[in-house]
């Protein structure tokens, strides 16, 4: 009686196993497809036009090898997925809210990390570089940033500003999971 009990367990738990499998792959191929879609309207920052079309062609033929099946789900509303594109070095993530996907990356941020002319200045005709002040404050822009922002949580009925900080605070880690640690 046991055996058969545990052949029937193993059997239900290989099949819900497969079933989350397929749903982890489909949230992958629906996040490409909205992203070919709508390709045209972002705005990718710093990213040059060959950069372009690698991010491009690399969602839409190897999402599924960016990821680590990892998914977030922050109040039954938000599924978070992120990223990361070795031919890029570059974190995003797709979070989808109902039947919509939302894309973001902060390609600018890689450029504030690594680019000489953010903290430093040429000096000079010897080439000397001279550290600029470390107190600066450099703004980075990410209109695919502000725009999930004003259509999924702006968008939010019947929840008071500090509920919709709440939320943002539990969301943004997760968005930005590689860019923090990368930070540090």
């Amino acid at each position: 009686m046991l055996a058969r009990f545990a052949i029937v367990l193993i059997f239900i738990v290989g099949c819900s196993h497969d079933k989350v499998r397929s749903d982890r792959g489909r949230y992958n191929q629906l996040a490409s497809v909205a992203f070919v879609d709508n390709f045209e309207k972002y705005d990718f920052g710093t990213l040059s036009g060959s950069e372009k079309c690698i991010l491009k062609e690399t969602i839409a033929n190897d999402l599924d090898e960016m990821n680590d099946w990892r998914t977030v789900t922050i109040e039954n509303r938000f599924q978070v997925r992120t990223y990361h594109t070795q031919y890029l070095d570059l974190d995003f993530a797709f979070v989808k809210c109902g039947d919509r996907f939302n894309f973001i990356t902060l390609p600018d941020v890689v450029s504030y990390i690594y680019d000489l002319r953010y903290h430093y200045k040429e000096e000079g005709d010897g080439g000397d570089w001279i550290l600029k002040d470390s107190s600066a404050v450099y703004t980075i822009n990410s209109t695919l940033l502000n725009e999930f922002l004003n259509d999924s949580i702006s968008a939010i009925k019947n929840r008071s500003v500090f509920e919709k900080a709440t939320l943002l605070n539990r969301l943004i880690p997760e968005i930005f999971l590689f860019s923090f640690f990368s930070l540090n």
